[in-house]
């Protein structure tokens, strides 16, 4: 059976070497530091695993007070009393309401009155401007902390960041955050900061100089149109055979009118032909359709 041979604040050493590190460890971020009291702290009110305020005071059967994450913990690894060593199970563990009660009322500083520092080194005092100065109950500690202290560090909501900010300084990020959302100049929609300039590449909404050279400029959405009907540097295939650019279109009519005139006289005469044979085959079926209805009335 492995004996415990000291206590300390972060871990429990062993006569084999291993290093027992509680649950509370992992949490420590919501524990209750004994400098955090106003008034000192006694011993009784002290997990024995490691050392901070209780936190959900739980007792074994011997009446040793622990943290509960702390002794489930180490119960369901070494099924037996870290002071002990009688054996211990989990269901010779329960709660103390009436101690975590008196404790829930005991006077507290906000955990960010003092500047932390890595483990093994001790807490610095921040400056006035730099501390939060927040006095109440414990009870009223963790609402404080997820509401309204300032220092706490809180995930910045524009979505794709992952910056950790200061509540205090939160609005400050949010209005320089690459990830903030920003209303296109264009289109008025509203897209990422850090995609804005991606967007403007293909915003149907932007202007754009006309890709064929006219020197106009051209929402993207009427791109189509503007080259289809309006830009004067669109080339056009003149039914003379003729290309040229819409710009030119009068000065090409006025150089080959001749041909045109020809063009339209060759057309006008084709289209009388076409509509004299036209005519021919009316008369044709109208003498068919008169003698079918000879037959008929026979």
């Amino acid at each position: 059976q492995k004996v415990v041979t000291s206590f300390t604040k972060r871990r429990i050493r062993v006569k084999v070497g291993k290093v027992l590190r509680p649950a509370s460890i992992t949490r420590r971020k919501r524990r209750m530091d004994p400098g955090d009291f106003l008034e000192p702290v006694g011993d009784d009110l002290k997990c024995g695993l490691c050392s901070l305020v209780l936190d959900d005071p739980h007792v074994c059967h011997e009446g040793h007070a622990f943290c509960r994450a702390c002794i489930f913990e180490y119960v369901e690894r070494e099924q037996s009393c870290p002071v002990d060593h009688h054996s211990l199970s989990t269901s010779d563990i329960a709660a103390v309401l009436p101690l975590q009660h008196m404790i829930s009322k005991l006077k507290v500083r906000c955990r960010h009155h003092v500047q932390r520092t890595g483990d093994g080194q001790k807490p610095r005092k921040r400056r006035r401007k730099n501390n939060c100065t927040w006095v109440g109950t414990v009870e009223d500690l963790k609402k404080h902390l997820d509401e309204f202290c300032g220092f706490v560090t809180t995930p910045c909501k524009n979505a794709g960041c992952n910056t950790l900010v200061e509540r205090r300084k939160m609005v400050y990020h949010r209005n320089a955050c690459k990830h903030r959302m920003m209303p296109c100049p264009d289109c008025g929609k509203d897209h990422p900061f850090v995609d804005l300039d991606d967007h403007l590449e293909t915003c149907p909404k932007s202007l754009i100089p006309c890709p064929q050279g006219c020197e106009r400029e051209i929402r993207r959405e009427h791109k189509e149109s503007h080259e289809l009907h309006s830009c004067e540097m669109t080339l056009l295939t003149c039914h003379c055979g003729v290309e040229h650019h819409r710009k030119h279109s009068d000065r090409h009519h006025r150089e080959h009118l001749p041909r045109h005139y020809d063009l339209m006289c060759e057309r006008l005469k084709a289209v009388e032909q076409e509509l004299a044979d036209a005519k021919r085959e009316v008369e044709t079926l109208r003498a068919e359709l008169k003698k079918v209805r000879g037959h008929s009335d026979t």
